[in-house]
């Protein structure tokens, strides 16, 4: 579970740096990120935060409540400021607490079995965005873990519902107004993917996930507007092998910095990259690659954009490869 984390933490920030080094004038919503890990699982550990405030990196030290692992989620009001982040189980201040009505997010087998150790079970499977109706509120969107049987795996992680926690932030601190709502429960969700970008409006986002079945599934797409959130379409995927197999945790998706594109990659089935309108939030020119390095294959892996957008990066465990998205056939494109 550390390498993981620690490997997740390593991508996300890769990511981080490349989308807001083309974005510097816009809020900054994702400029600190918290990483807070202890080999004995005691709450009040230590914990760090990267903060990419004032055009530079910087690294200051700050209380945690508990461990942050796999399901880990961290929001910054417009101006950059830390506001609150968690780790699935629940929701931490910056002073080494849990945010009022903010513990326990999903209670349950995982909750119990794994919260101890600062994981809820599944990577990139939530996100935190500001409230398009109120600059003080923030969504929480999560996707709830369960074990139980699918197919012919007897001990499966799934997650059949999308949920949302609403938390307002002001001068006093932050507190949980509503907790773990029901969205949906369309059927078994992708155990990775969730991302988001800001509606080409400026002030509504756009949410992806997907649905998991047997023969190929559903890619999801949410629209959190003034109105809150709402399944906006659901529609075949282009790829349907790379929704056919159950165990999904070996990649991640992530869009362009200039919004413009979207990739989404498998270890097992290749990367598959869109053209994406963020007026629309309609997903256009599907191009597929699979042919990988033998590193890559059937190992957890990150995906980044570089800052132009030109480059997609992919991480194995020790390397990291680069495609060149302007090679008219991308298998001449990757290194």
């Amino acid at each position: 579970m550390k390498r993981k984390f620690l490997f997740n933490v390593i991508v996300f920030g890769l990511a981080f740096i490349f989308y807001n080094s083309a974005l510097t004038a816009q809020p900054k919503y994702d400029y600190n990120w918290v990483i807070a890990s202890s080999a004995n699982g005691i709450p009040g550990i230590d914990a760090y935060v990267i903060d990419f405030n004032g055009g530079k990196r910087s690294l200051r030290e700050i209380s945690a409540y508990n461990i942050i692992h796999d399901g880990n989620a961290v929001i910054s009001n417009r101006e950059g400021e830390l506001q609150f982040y968690t780790n699935g189980c629940e929701f931490m201040d910056t002073l080494g607490g849990v945010l009022i009505n903010g513990d326990t997010i999903i209670p349950g087998f995982v909750y119990d079995s794994y919260c101890d150790f600062g994981v809820y079970l599944g990577i990139q499977n939530s996100t935190i965005l500001p409230d398009p109706a109120d600059a003080n509120q923030y969504y929480y969107i999560q996707k709830e873990a369960i074990i139980g049987p699918f197919g012919q795996n007897n001990s499966a992680l799934l997650l059949p519902t999308l949920r949302y926690s609403l938390i307002q932030s002001n001068d006093a601190g932050a507190e949980v107004i509503q907790k773990s709502v029901v969205i949906d429960e369309l059927g078994y969700r992708f155990t990775v993917c969730v991302e988001s970008i800001q509606h080409a409006n400026g002030y509504d986002w756009w949410i992806v996930d997907y649905l998991l079945e047997e023969e190929g599934g559903k890619r999801l797409i949410y629209l959190l507007d003034e109105n809150g959130i709402r399944l906006d379409r659901q529609e075949d995927y282009e790829h349907p092998e790379a929704l056919a197999k159950f165990n999904s945790a070996e990649g991640q998706s992530a869009f362009s910095p200039d919004g413009a594109m979207y990739a989404k990659y498998d270890a097992r089935t290749g990367l598959d990259i869109f053209d994406f309108d963020r007026l629309t939030g309609e997903f256009s020119n599907y191009r597929h690659f699979s042919t990988l390095p033998y590193d890559l294959q059937k190992t957890y892996s990150g995906l980044a954009f570089s800052p132009n957008s030109r480059f997609i990066y992919i991480s194995s465990h020790d390397k990291l490869h680069q495609l060149d998205l302007w090679e008219s056939d991308l298998n001449n494109g990757f290194e």
